[in-house]
């Protein structure tokens, strides 16, 4: 039996178009082999070799099909926000370790283990034959599985004509981007009003000559998704970490049939399965994983900012700020004009968050008595989607006091009654919510709540008034969504720096400018922020450009009076002011580093990975030619040690600014 097989059998008993998706997919999921063919790409191989490992599955997802049912994961109450929470990055063992990930691996065992006959109990609500139930014994054990974790099952499910209509129902922003290489598709959007959704997609990376294919998934941690179905065994990947061009961590796994990326938002998890080019003979790597990660918005931040006016932080009038605050504000005005890189604004004491924004108009000011003591408080924060305060200034005895600064995982919000929400995150295990109040130039710990997966992974909350009072939440029907119905949002109006500042151009540039004008007009790519730096030594700043993801993506020097380009394609600036340029295909993939001397990019080390030549992975090419490749094969190990070798750098560990329009 193949997959089509099954899946023309359900289009008789008229399920929806949805249903028949949802149920392709999660077939597709337990038959590796049988993947829709790529535009373009290689002609997928079948196997029979896990035959034995889908047919309980499959019946049981057969059954699903034949009752019309299509759902995915929910709550059982309705969040009142979707908003993602700042988390530590996700690895193997927190994944494994994780509750909800338990609970599904325990279900799916069950289910595929469970040798069901006859017809399904048509007495069993949506929410249980989600998981293949056909009767009432298994539905208890998806009550007792419930039980045991904490989590709540799935329920019915929406399916909109579009993956925007779905964003834009869940309040977030759409994790599908343009990713500058060519056409980017999307079927098949599913949701439930929790957040939890999935859809289909197809999207092109620079250095592969074919479309990948994946299906994306977002589990919310209170429910019991079937997302973690699609990872099957973890022993089948090789996993590690890395971090996106926009900051995001992930989770990549490189897998022989599929491969994955996986996220932690904080209140979900984002899974998306890579179907590789050819099934089981070429893998898609992990360079071309971390460029397809890339092409995503992986924060599912919120899309709108309501702002009522009777909900709304009132500012004073600019003409009445304290003197005391004008040089910090004048600061702030000077950071954004000149665009200040990571290093400066730490040098300056201001927070790191500000050296990502582009222009002034995205940062501002308020002003804020938010302690009562009749003195207002100088408040810097954005003016995005969701409101982080950068900086908190307060007055205290006529002196200026810098009460907090925040970053990527210690952010601040102002919530209802002036109560500050700080949450700080060192793990994917670990994170503090922690309401506070001003008081004399201080935050003052009000409430504390504790997620600790370390120390008790079967009940991970905690809540106190302190570090040393705190005390195991016991409550089953508590939910992290308490923490935010604590005190509700409340945005501030500010006066952006747009209107105290005017655009400069830095004088740095003006050997690059002729360069600059030509890649201004380049419709292929995007370039958003610049970085200048001496990589050759001679004295001379080379010009290092980053994408809107963040990414490095061409590098220049000037010579004789003239800007030329010596280096572009997917990048890295490395340790040493090594530049390492990433290249793929469907065959493998290729590393190779470079070092500026004399105003040109040397070659000095170039690893490739290649899985059809004697089996051997990794190899060394000595020609750095790829139309000549000089190869010698070397260890998993020894590819490992150049790698850390050349340890990657960052957009902001390059000072990189926004780049002035030409």
């Amino acid at each position: 039996m193949k997959s089509q097989v099954i899946c023309d059998a359900l289009n008789t008993v008229n399920p929806t178009s949805a249903q028949v998706a949802r149920m392709r997919a999660a077939l597709e999921a337990q038959l590796p082999a049988e993947k829709p063919h790529r535009r373009g790409a290689h002609q997928q191989k079948a196997s029979t070799s896990r035959w034995w490992t889908i047919i309980p599955a499959a019946a049981a997802l057969f059954a699903v099909v034949l009752l019309g049912i299509f759902v995915i994961g929910r709550m059982d109450k309705a969040s009142p926000s979707v908003s993602n929470v700042p988390a530590a990055p996700l690895t193997l063992e927190s994944l494994q370790s994780s509750a909800n990930y338990k609970a599904s691996m325990e279900i799916k065992d069950y289910v595929q283990s469970y040798n069901a006959t006859g017809d399904v109990d048509e007495t069993l609500s949506e929410s249980y034959r989600a998981y293949g139930c056909r009767n009432t014994e298994m539905a208890q054990k998806v009550d007792e599985i419930c039980t045991k974790y904490g989590l709540n099952k799935v329920g019915n499910g929406i399916s909109p004509d579009t993956t925007e209509e779905m964003f834009t129902a869940l309040n977030v922003r759409s994790m599908v981007r343009d990713s500058g290489n060519g056409d980017v598709t999307t079927s098949n959007p599913s949701y439930s009003a929790d957040g939890n959704f999935e859809f289909w997609g197809a999207t092109t990376v620079s250095g592969v000559d074919y479309p990948i294919e994946y299906r994306a998934y977002r589990a919310m941690k209170q429910t019991l998704s079937t997302a973690y179905w699609e990872i099957e065994n973890t022993s089948d990947y090789q996993w590690s970490n890395s971090v996106t061009t926009a900051g995001t961590d992930v989770l990549i796994a490189v897998g022989q049939n599929n491969s994955l990326v996986l996220t932690d938002t904080g209140d979900s998890v984002v899974v998306i399965v890579v179907m590789n080019a050819t099934t089981g003979d070429s893998q898609t790597g992990k360079a071309t994983l971390e460029a397809f990660a890339n092409t995503f918005d992986l924060s599912l931040a919120p899309r709108t900012r309501n702002d009522p006016a009777e909900t709304t932080a009132p500012t004073e009038n600019a003409t009445a700020i304290p003197e005391a605050y004008q040089p910090l504000i004048a600061k702030y005005t000077t950071a954004l004009t000149e665009h200040w890189g990571g290093e400066e604004c730490i040098n300056a004491d201001i927070s790191l968050l500000v050296s990502y924004v582009t222009t002034p108009s995205e940062l501002g000011y308020a002003l804020l008595d938010l302690d009562n003591d009749g003195t207002d408080e100088l408040i810097i924060t954005n003016d995005a989607e969701r409101q982080v305060i950068y900086d908190l200034y307060s007055l205290v005895d006529g002196n200026v006091v810098h009460v907090f600064t925040g970053w990527d995982r210690n952010s601040y919000e102002l919530r209802e009654g002036y109560r500050i929400l700080n949450i700080g995150s060192n793990s994917a295990a670990s994170t503090d919510y922690v309401y506070c109040h001003l008081s004399k130039g201080r935050l003052v710990t009000d409430s504390l709540i504790r997620f600790d997966a370390m120390q008790d992974p079967d009940h991970p909350w905690f809540r106190g008034t302190g570090e040393n009072d705190l005390a195991p939440i016991t409550d089953e029907n508590w939910t992290e969504d308490e923490i935010y119905s604590a005190a509700a949002s409340l945005p501030i109006a500010i006066t952006p720096f747009a209107e105290n500042s005017a655009e400069s151009y830095d004088p740095e540039l003006a050997d690059y400018k002729a360069y600059l004008s030509a890649v201004a007009t380049d419709q292929t790519i995007v370039v958003n922020y610049y970085a200048l730096r001496d990589l050759d030594g001679d004295g001379q700043d080379e010009l290092l450009l980053f994408n809107r993801d963040w990414g490095l993506c061409k590098v220049a020097v000037v010579q004789n009076g003239t800007a030329r380009e010596i280096l572009s394609g997917f990048l890295y600036l490395c340790a040493g002011n090594v530049l390492e340029y990433l290249s793929g295909g469907s065959g493998g993939t290729g590393t190779t580093y470079y070092q500026v001397e004399n105003k040109t990019a040397v070659p000095i080390e170039s690893i490739a990975y290649i899985n059809y030549i004697d089996n051997v992975k990794w190899y060394r090419d000595r020609d750095f030619d790829p139309l000549k490749q000089d190869l010698t094969p070397i260890t998993y190990e020894e590819y490992q040690r150049i790698a850390d070798t050349y340890p990657r750098m960052t957009m902001s560990d390059c000072n990189a600014k926004a780049l002035p329009e030409i």
